[in-house]
This record gives C-alpha cells, structure tokens and sequence, in this order.
C-alpha cells in the first residue's frame, strides 16, 4: 500500500509462493474470506513495533484472481513428500488483485486428476510448485 501511494496507483497485483492454505488466518486475512479480530489485533500490534503505517483492521481489498473465475482455489498447488511417502497437496499460491483489476481468466497449468504418488519436481511439473496464471486487465 506504502506502494501504491507513492506511485498514486490503485491497481494492486500481489501475487507468489505464499506457502498458506485457503484455509489459513492469513488467507482470511488478505482475502478478507474470513473476520478473524484476534488475528487482526495481532497483525496491529507487528505493524505497529515495526513502524509499517496501514491499519490492519482496514479492509485490504483483495481478491483472489483464481476464486474470481472459478468460484473456489485450485485443488493444489504444490505436492510435496512430508512422511514416509505421505503426499501433501495443497494450493499455496495465489495472485490478489485489488477491485480495481479486473480478472479475465486464471487457471493451474500442469493439474491432473489424480495426484501422483511423488513429489514435485517430477516428469509431469519440472518446478516445486505448479505455474498459476492469470489473465487480467486495469
């Protein structure tokens, strides 16, 4: 946001390996998906001993591009080896968009039906994590 306004710009694209779940706090929190004070408070309390001055109980106005188009996350992301050739696949990337930016398409190259039985990177993905494209315009 620090960003935006000293480019006078209200189009906002974050996008990554955010390494979170569409289910965690901090999901919630960027996609406003989920009111969680007890987050926010603490969110309040970093920023402030870190000087950073956005008021986290502002709404961020972010959306996600790919729940824009298809109402919900990618079933995953990212498959990873965590015990004894336990899989977890998970979406962990995403891009956010602020309203001003508007969302024309995004889809997960690389998705099959079935997860495979290794890890990423593997003959079907050569990356850690699958690309996420979006196709949007301001």
């Amino acid at each position: 946001f620090e960003l935006s306004e000293r480019y006078q710009c209200d189009h906002v694209v974050l996008s990554g390996d955010f390494n979170i779940t569409a289910l965690s706090r901090i999901y919630g929190f960027l996609s406003r998906s989920g009111e969680d004070p007890d987050f926010i408070k603490e969110m309040r309390q970093l920023y402030e001993k870190s000087g950073i001055r956005f008021d986290p109980g502002d709404r961020l106005g972010f959306r996600s591009s790919y729940q824009i188009v298809h109402g919900s996350e990618p079933g995953y992301t990212n498959v990873s080896a965590i015990n004894d050739g336990e899989l977890f696949a998970e979406c962990l990337d995403y891009c956010f968009v602020t309203q001003s930016v508007r969302v024309t398409g995004s889809m997960v190259d690389l998705m099959v039906d079935h997860v495979t039985t290794r890890s990423y990177p593997n003959e079907i993905c050569p990356s850690d994590h699958q690309p996420l494209i979006t196709m949007m315009l301001v």
